[in-house]
């Protein structure tokens, strides 16, 4: 079903209002509500419009989307993959301070989403995540998962231990 003109403009203008604000973990939401609002009368093809967006697979008779697909398509993606996996990290630094004897680090934590925690360790601490994250590895080789991602648990454990034991043999 092809979509008529006015509407393919209304949602143009919605998803510039949209993508106008940062994206956050509602503006999936939002393009799918606006999309919804301005095919109201005809939801089946508000669905087969907001797949064409998100996809770019385009049927017969969408072609006046590809326009639009082409114009929002990373801003689309980005929502989505912000709706989906923001709380996910997505970038983990540090950098060492020096206070007197005392070694300390500056860490910065980023979310998918933008969203970051900046926050100090001293060595004791740092250990103390280390330990908690390691602890909840060692439970994902109690659960009932896939042979795969047990593997995969265990060959970064393994990286892990190498790494250890190069600052265990370090003078």
């Amino acid at each position: 079903m092809a979509a008529d003109n006015t509407k393919i403009e209304s949602v143009r203008v919605a998803l510039k209002r949209i993508f106008a604000l940062p994206v956050n973990k509602s503006t999936f939401r939002q393009v799918q509500n606006a999309v919804a609002v301005i095919f109201q009368s005809e939801p089946n093809h508000a669905n087969e419009v907001l797949e064409a967006l998100f996809t770019g697979n385009f049927k017969n008779g969408q072609e006046s989307l590809k326009g639009l697909y082409k114009e929002y398509d990373e801003q689309l993606k980005v929502a989505r993959e912000v709706f989906e996996r923001g709380s996910f990290l997505t970038l983990i630094t540090s950098d060492r301070l020096a206070q007197g004897d005392r070694v300390m680090f500056n860490n910065l934590i980023r979310r998918i989403d933008g969203e970051q925690i900046e926050f100090i360790t001293d060595i004791e601490s740092t250990f103390q995540m280390i330990k908690h994250f390691i602890g909840r590895l060692q439970e994902v080789q109690s659960l009932d998962v896939d042979k795969k991602l047990r593997e995969v648990v265990k060959n970064e454990i393994a990286d892990l231990h190498r790494m250890t034991d190069t600052i265990i043999a370090a003078k």
